[in-house]
């Protein structure tokens, strides 16, 4: 595929719903790594030369990466709805807010947060999610 042809993230959104509040992180992302997978229940019986499994139950997680645009670390805004341990929306719009194009969402909870400080850098925030239930956009999902 020529390079022109492919997308990059520059017009990724992504937003977080802690209750009623909607958190938007766009611009300022550096990084965004989703993966799903499902857990495998080993099914190999004793005279059996090749493993097989059973799939089990789906999991996913979320790792983002962006940079810190508060005065302080844990501020009244976003940094302080990626505590630990809040539970949220998670949607990923790959292509922006757009009407036809594919978004990712579902529950997630925050599994760690995490501030680098650097004494002449840019101060730049990671936080893990972890998928909390069943996905309500999946692949294929259009806004």
């Amino acid at each position: 595929m020529a390079a022109a042809n492919r997308y990059t993230g520059a017009n990724y959104v992504i937003t977080w719903q802690v209750g009623a509040t909607v958190y938007t992180i766009s611009n300022d992302y550096s990084k965004l790594d989703f993966k799903k997978n499902v857990k495998l229940e080993d099914k190999t019986a004793a005279n059996d030369t090749d493993a097989s499994y059973n799939a089990t139950y789906k999991e996913g997680e979320a790792d983002l990466t962006f940079f810190d645009t508060s005065e302080t670390i844990i501020s009244s805004g976003i940094d302080a709805a990626l505590i630990e341990g809040t539970v949220g929306v998670l949607s990923i719009y790959a292509k922006g807010i757009v009407t036809g194009k594919a978004v990712l969402q579902g529950p997630f909870i925050v599994e760690n947060h995490e501030d680098n400080i650097a004494f002449d850098k840019n101060v730049e925030t990671k936080v893990k999610f972890r998928k909390n239930g069943p996905m309500t956009k999946d692949d294929g999902a259009l806004q």
